[in-house]
Parts: C-alpha cells; structure tokens; sequence
C-alpha cells in the first residue's frame, strides 16, 4: 500500500532547518539554551537545524513560540517560478 504522505527533499529540510536557526539567532538564544526549554538535549536542536529530521507540527509550535515567530513566517516559501 503506497504512502499519503509526500516524502520531502533534503533541500527542503535544510531550507527548514535554515530558517529555524535565523530564528534562534534572532531570538538571541544558543541551541542549549532551547534544548532546555523545550526538554530535549542540543543534539536535537542541532539535528533539526541541518535539516537532518523532520520537525513535528508540534514541535514547530513549540519552536515558534519561543523563538516569538509564527510557524507562518517559519513555513515561508518564496514564490514558485515559471
């Protein structure tokens, strides 16, 4: 039985992981310092931002809301072109 769910690039998950860690920079916090906010170690934080993994909705809300972003503006693409 074939999948429902759309298998995403490595280039789309480094753009993610991207522009999750512009967001920890601008929030001015380290990947420790997330790590312990939302309970998980640097390892993660770290993993997340090489686009190693893919993030959970509920983990992008978590993110999102310490970093005091919108997953919106996480989520972002820039236009498609012709």
């Amino acid at each position: 039985m074939a999948s429902r769910h759309r298998m995403h690039s490595a280039a789309e998950l480094q753009e993610l992981g991207e522009k999750l860690r512009n967001a920890r920079l601008k929030a001015g916090l380290t990947q420790v310092e997330v790590g312990q906010a939302i309970g998980r170690d640097q390892s993660f934080v770290a993993k997340n931002e090489r686009g190693e993994r893919q993030v959970t909705a509920l983990e992008l809300r978590d993110l999102c809301r310490l970093y005091r972003t919108s997953a919106s503006a996480i989520l972002e693409s820039p236009p498609l072109r012709d």
